[in-house]
C-alpha cells in the first residue's frame, strides 16, 4: 500500500496578500508576466543591450532577493481562418489547419526572502526554529524597500523595450472559470481554460506528475559549464561566410527543443560581502591544505582570480542556477527527448546530465512562490554578467489584430502569420511609400508570392492594376472571373485577332478629375513626341486647352467621348480657332500634330488602339491584368499601352 498525502498540505503558498503571493516560509513573491521580442528581430548590438538591461534591472533589488524567470514552451495546433470564402483562401487554411507549433509564455518571479530560508532545504527543519516566521519578514520597512525596488526594476526593463506587467491573483490562482499559472505549472497543461488536478508521486525513482514521467537537466556547478558564455551565438541557418546571423544564446535550449518543455533560470542575490568573505575564508584554507594535495593549490588560484575579478571589476558575486524540465507520458519517448536536450546542451558545450534524485525538489520549487527552497547544492557560484546570458531574451511571433495584411508563413514555427507591410510602417513612419521592390533570380518564386499578394489583397476588398508580362497572372485572373460569374478578373492581352483597346477620354460618372486631365495630356505627348523633342510650354498650354474644351463638347453631351472625336474635334473646331488666334506654326505645329495622330483615328493603322467600345469601364472592377508580352518590343504599341 502508497502512502499517500493531501497535495494542499504541502504547497508551498499560503495566501495571495496585497498583488503577492505568501509562501508558508513568509516568503513574499511578486509575479510579473513578461512580453519579450520576437524572435529574429534582434541585432548583435541588441542582444548586448538586452544583457545589459537585465543586468541593471537585477542589480537594483535588495539582498536576499530571489529572481525566477520561466520560460513555458508548450504545443499548440493552428486555428487558421481563410480570409474569404474563395478557393485559395479556404485551401491554404485547410492546408495549416491543425498544423503543431511551439507557443511560448514567459514569468518572472521575484521573491523577498531571508537568509535563514535560503539556507533551509525542507519544512521540517523551519517548524524546529523558536519563530517560525523570521524576524526581517516582519519589518515594514523592509517590505516598502522592496516594492520599491520591483517598480524600479519593471521600468528598467518596460523603458527598454520589454513589456511587463504585474500578474493579477486570477492569472496566478485561477478561478471557476480558468486555471491560474500555479495550476497550469502542476499539471503541464497550459492551452486549456479548465485542467484537472493530478496525482504527483514517485514509482521506482521515477517522478511522475500525473500519467507523465518528468526528466530535469539542472546545471548546478561550474564544472558544467563552457569557459566562456555569450550574449548570442552565430545562426547557422541563416547565416554564411559572409553575413553573421545572430541567434540568442539560450536558444538551443529554447526552440532547439522541439517539444513542450519549461527553462528555468534562477538568480539568488546573497549579502556580496559576505560571499566574498567566504571565498577568501576558503581561499585560506586552500592556502594551508595545498601540500597536501594539488587541487587545493589549483582551488586557491581559481579563489584569487575570482576574488581579484569582483573587487578590480566590481561585478556582483551571486548563486545561480539553470535547468530544463521536460515530461512524456510514454517512458520510451521520454529516454528520447533525453538524448535530443543533452544534445542541445552538449551544442553549447555545457556537460552536464539527466538529474534523477533530486528532480522531485527542482520541480517543487519551480512552483511561483516556491523559489526559496530550491536545492542550494544545485547552484553555483558566479557574477551576475556571466549568468545573465542564460536569461533567453526573446519569444515567437504573435498573431496580431490587424484589419489589412497579408498572411506569410512564420519561419521558425512554419505557421501563417498575418502582417501588415503597407499601412502599419506608414503609420509608424519606418516607411514613406508603399512602394515593393521584389529582387531575386529566375524561378526564386517573385510571381508565385505576388500572386500570393495580390489575392490576398483582393480578398480583402483592395483594388489590384496589375501590367505584366509572361502571363504570370492569367490562372489566378481566371479564377477570379470564373468565381465572380465574369462580374471582375479582367485580362487584357494583345493578340492580332483581339488586339488590346482602351479609351482614354470615357469617364463614368462625368466627372473629369485633373488627374484624368493630366493623363490624358501625358498620352497626347506620348502619340506626338519621342523621347528627345522637348515639349514646349506653349504646346503644353495649347494641348491642355484643346483637352479642357473638347471635355466641356462631352459634358455638354454633344459628342462621345472617344479619341475618333477627339481627332475630329482638333482637325476643325479646334484649328480653326487657332488660325483666328494667329497663332504661329513655330509656337504650336497644328498640322504635324493631326500627322501624327491620324493613325490612331478612323482608317489608321492603330484605330482599334484608342476606340473601344467595350468593357471601358473599369472604375467598378477591383482586379484587372494588362498583359504585355506581344507587345513589349513593340516601338509605337509598347509605350502607349503603358
Amino acid at each position: 500500500m502508497k502512502k499517500s498525502n493531501n497535495i494542499l498540505e504541502f504547497l508551498p503558498i499560503l495566501a495571495w496578500e496585497n498583488n503577492c503571493l505568501v509562501s508558508k516560509f513568509a516568503d513574499i513573491t511578486v509575479a510579473l508576466e513578461v512580453s519579450l521580442p520576437e524572435v529574429y528581430s534582434f541585432s548583435k548590438k541588441d542582444y548586448e543591450s538586452f544583457h545589459q538591461v537585465w543586468v541593471r534591472a537585477l542589480r537594483l533589488l535588495p539582498t536576499y532577493t530571489i529572481v525566477h524567470k520561466q520560460d513555458i514552451f508548450y504545443e499548440c495546433e493552428t486555428l487558421d481562418e481563410p480570409i474569404s470564402n474563395s478557393f485559395l483562401s479556404v485551401s491554404s487554411s485547410n492546408h495549416f489547419k491543425n498544423r503543431k507549433f511551439l507557443n511560448h509564455k514567459s514569468y518572472v518571479f521575484i521573491t523577498l526572502s531571508t537568509k535563514e530560508n535560503l539556507k533551509t532545504t525542507s519544512f521540517l527543519s523551519i517548524l524546529c526554529r523558536n519563530k517560525i516566521i523570521p524576524n526581517e519578514m516582519l519589518d515594514k520597512n523592509r517590505w516598502e524597500d522592496f516594492n520599491d525596488k520591483v517598480s524600479q526594476f519593471i521600468s528598467v526593463l518596460t523603458e527598454n523595450g520589454i513589456g511587463v506587467s504585474r500578474s493579477s491573483g486570477k492569472a496566478i490562482l485561477g478561478d471557476l472559470s480558468q486555471t491560474g499559472a500555479i495550476e497550469q505549472y502542476l499539471t503541464f497543461e497550459f492551452r486549456k481554460e479548465k485542467s484537472v488536478m493530478m496525482d504527483i508521486y514517485l514509482e521506482d525513482n521515477d517522478f511522475k506528475v500525473g500519467d507523465n514521467y518528468l526528466s530535469c537537466f539542472s546545471i548546478g556547478n561550474l564544472e558544467a559549464l563552457p569557459s566562456n558564455v555569450h550574449n548570442y551565438l552565430k545562426d547557422p541557418t541563416y547565416s554564411h561566410n559572409k553575413v553573421f546571423f545572430p541567434m540568442s544564446y539560450t536558444s538551443h535550449l529554447a526552440w532547439g527543443i522541439p517539444f513542450s518543455h519549461i527553462y528555468n533560470q534562477y538568480f539568488f542575490l546573497d549579502d556580496s560581502k559576505q560571499i566574498l568573505a567566504d571565498v577568501e575564508r576558503s581561499g585560506r584554507q586552500q592556502q594551508s591544505l595545498s601540500a597536501v594535495s594539488r587541487e587545493n593549490s589549483i582551488n586557491r588560484e581559481f579563489n584569487e582570480q575570482f576574488l581579484n575579478e569582483a573587487v578590480s571589476k566590481g561585478l556582483k558575486p551571486i548563486r545561480s542556477a539553470v535547468n530544463v524540465l521536460i515530461w512524456d507520458k510514454n517512458y520510451n519517448n521520454l529516454i528520447k527527448k533525453n538524448s535530443l536536450v543533452a544534445a542541445k546542451l552538449s551544442e553549447l558545450d555545457i556537460c552536464v546530465s539527466q538529474t534523477s534524485v533530486i528532480t522531485p525538489q527542482i520541480y517543487w520549487a519551480g512552483i511561483p512562490g516556491g523559489e526559496s527552497q530550491y536545492p542550494s547544492e544545485m547552484t553555483f557560484l558566479t557574477f551576475l554578467e556571466p549568468a545573465s546570458c542564460f536569461i533567453h531574451p526573446e519569444t515567437c511571433a504573435k498573431p496580431r489584430e490587424i484589419s489589412f495584411g497579408i498572411k506569410l508563413c512564420d519561419r521558425l514555427n512554419a505557421i501563417p502569420l498575418k502582417v501588415d507591410i503597407s499601412d502599419l510602417p506608414m503609420k509608424k513612419s519606418w516607411i514613406n511609400n508603399r512602394n515593393k521592390f521584389i529582387l531575386g533570380p529566375s524561378g526564386s518564386g517573385k510571381s508565385f508570392f505576388t500572386n500570393h499578394l495580390v489575392r490576398q489583397y483582393y480578398e480583402q476588398d483592395a483594388h489590384v492594376v496589375i501590367v505584366d508580362v509572361g502571363d504570370s497572372y492569367l490562372g489566378l485572373c481566371k479564377m477570379i472571373n470564373e468565381e465572380t460569374g465574369g462580374r471582375d478578373g479582367i485580362y487584357y492581352t494583345y493578340t492580332e485577332e483581339n488586339p488590346i483597346s482602351f479609351n482614354p477620354f470615357y469617364v463614368r460618372d462625368g466627372i473629369y478629375t485633373i488627374e484624368k486631365k493630366e493623363q490624358v495630356s501625358s498620352l497626347i505627348f506620348c502619340l506626338w513626341k519621342n523621347e528627345t523633342e522637348i515639349v514646349t510650354k506653349a504646346e503644353e498650354t495649347h494641348i491642355s486647352t484643346a483637352i479642357n474644351d473638347y471635355i466641356e463638347l462631352i459634358i455638354q453631351k454633344k459628342t462621345e467621348p472617344s479619341f475618333n472625336t477627339f481627332y475630329d474635334f482638333l482637325k476643325s473646331d479646334f484649328k480653326k480657332r487657332l488660325l483666328e488666334s494667329r497663332v504661329e506654326r513655330e509656337h504650336f505645329d497644328i498640322e504635324n500634330l493631326l500627322q501624327v495622330l491620324r493613325p490612331y483615328s478612323t482608317g489608321g493603322m492603330y484605330d482599334y488602339l484608342l476606340n473601344a467600345t467595350e468593357n471601358i469601364d473599369l472604375l467598378d472592377k477591383r482586379f484587372i491584368v494588362f498583359e504585355i508580352d506581344n507587345i513589349k518590343d513593340h516601338k509605337t504599341l509598347f509605350p502607349i499601352v503603358t
